[in-house]
């Protein structure tokens, strides 16, 4: 979860549109083109290739790609500045200001309802997955350009090659490719996809932790925590859990639970070891 928060960060930081939105989940196009009319709208479905640096830049928008070439990301939503004709071309002081007419457009253009939607999932996927708000180009904006658009990427913190569309993944066959596990111990873990040999799995839910509880350093005290967890492992699963798994939460260190405690809600093979699926395909 503290991915979402750093997205967050992120978008107040420099990142920060009501209007007319336009979300199609779907296949995405089989090819795209780079060059084309300086002012239309982006095409929802068209493959991107963002670099790293370009993730937290909205003045520096990747150009289009052909699907079938490699990439990494595509075109979820694409909005309107809510800028006229006249306006000069944001700077980076202007996505600075978090009440902006600018940044507010780069902010509601991205969502994490939108990224789920465009993926295919609901509300308790944890996708694989990321975004990023872009503005036009100088040239496109002296062109005319006034939109704003949403990328989503492959990638828990940064962009991935995708292993195929990402419209639609998450109802695919292969949506344990597009779905975050965890890879490590209660205590610290990294994020890949559940397509990878993997520890746990979350289920989008935490248990509640009462004022004062100690810091469950055994899976015995985490046990005591997980039993909250038994109806999100049912909703997430859309039946009940099988002898295969077991719930359990991932906690983090001792000092973190000073610092703020969670009890992030997983599954776990109950066999012990890893798997490289996802419990609720």
């Amino acid at each position: 979860m503290a991915r979402w928060v750093v997205g967050l960060v992120a978008l107040a930081a420099g990142v920060l549109v009501a209007g007319c939105a336009t979300t199609v989940v779907g296949e995405a196009s089989p090819a795209s083109r780079s060059g084309g009319d300086a002012v239309a709208e982006p095409e929802i479905g068209t493959c991107r290739l963002i670099t790293e640096d370009q993730t937290d830049d909205p003045r520096n928008p990747p150009e289009a790609v052909d699907c079938a070439q490699e990439h990494n990301a595509e075109t979820a939503e694409v909005d309107d500045t809510g800028l006229g004709e006249d306006d000069a071309y944001p700077t980076e002081a202007d996505l600075e200001v978090e009440d902006g007419i600018v940044a507010g457009a780069l902010e509601d253009v991205c969502t994490f309802d939108l990224l789920t939607q465009y993926l295919g999932g609901d509300d308790l996927d944890e996708p694989y997955a990321f975004f990023a708000p872009y503005l036009p180009t100088e040239a496109e904006w002296a062109a005319g350009a006034r939109w704003v658009r949403c990328d989503v990427f492959y990638g828990y913190f940064r962009p991935e090659t995708t292993p195929g569309p990402l419209a639609g993944a998450l109802a695919g066959a292969d949506a344990a490719a597009y779905r975050s596990c965890y890879f490590g111990t209660p205590i610290t873990w990294d994020v890949g996809p559940c397509s990878k040999p993997h520890d746990a799995e979350p289920i989008g839910a935490s248990a509640d932790v009462p004022d004062g509880t100690p810091y469950p350093a055994d899976q015995a005290a985490r046990q005591a925590l997980a039993t909250q967890c038994a109806d999100d492992a049912g909703a997430y699963l859309g039946r009940s859990v099988s002898s295969d798994y077991l719930v359990d939460v991932y906690v983090g260190s001792a000092a973190d639970w000073q610092s703020g405690p969670i009890a992030e809600c997983v599954l776990v093979p109950a066999a012990g070891g890893r798997t490289s699926t996802s419990a609720r395909d």
